[in-house]
């Protein structure tokens, strides 16, 4: 199979089909597409029409897949994440010291709105992030 622009350019509706159902912590619809368009090429390149395979099936699995992978690394991220987290400006968690005494105090709620908002992500991920502390 020949990877090229002519390649990408026939499977665009797929993706955009794909991300209207698609959400992912910490990455917009141009990352998410654009995972998808690598995901496009490896799928050519290890794609074999001798298995009986359609290319379509091939390639709506490796998306799939794709989006699987993206979304669970989110969530690992999320999971690893605590309160003492702070956020950089480019949405990266970085660690601040934590405190492994047990009588340190949690932030309060405006600490954590304070947080969220200098985090700059939209309401959703903040709703999300809220629900998942909570």
């Amino acid at each position: 199979m020949e990877i090229n622009d002519d390649l990408i350019k026939q499977w665009e509706p797929k993706i955009n089909k794909m991300l209207q159902n698609t959400f992912v912590i910490g990455l917009d619809r141009d990352d998410i597409a654009q995972e998808l368009r690598i995901a496009i090429v490896k799928a050519a390149q290890g794609y074999n029409e001798d298995k009986g395979v359609l290319f379509h099936t091939y390639l709506h699995t490796a998306m799939v897949n794709t989006i699987r992978t993206l979304i669970y690394k989110a969530e690992r991220q999320l999971k690893s994440a605590s309160l003492d987290t702070t956020f950089g400006e480019d949405n990266s968690f970085s660690y601040t010291e934590t405190l492994e005494d047990e009588t340190s105090t949690l932030m309060d709620d405006t600490e954590f709105d304070m947080l969220l908002s200098s985090a700059k992500l939209n309401e959703t991920e903040q709703d999300f992030l809220r629900l998942r502390i909570e």
